[in-house]
């Protein structure tokens, strides 16, 4: 492969492991958002996808929350309580089902 393809196969790659927007593979077929999901136990909410940005809130172990989109082991998340929406590791997520209506 010449130099000058591999950036453009580098954010194909990128591309892809970003999903759609709307579906995210798991591995074990693909996942589709809005999830309705809880955390197995207390995880900080963050302002963006990383450890590095600041903690704004803490979601409590079995608190539900709406999973808006999961990439790189980041899920975005807004909570049924009216508390901020923001990041958190998907690590600790229990996923429990699309939702839909």
């Amino acid at each position: 492969m010449t130099r000058s393809r591999v950036p453009a196969l580098l954010a194909c790659v990128a591309l892809l492991d970003l999903g759609s927007g709307n579906a995210h593979a798991t591995g074990w077929g693909v996942r589709h958002y809005p999830q309705l999901g809880k955390p197995v136990a207390d995880v900080k909410l963050r302002l963006g996808p990383g450890a590095f940005f600041k903690q704004i809130d803490m979601i409590k172990r079995g608190e539900l929350v709406v999973v808006q989109i999961c990439a790189r082991k980041w899920c975005q998340i807004t909570q049924q309580d009216g508390g901020p929406g923001g990041y958190m590791t998907e690590e600790y997520m229990i996923f429990m089902g699309e939702i839909r209506g």
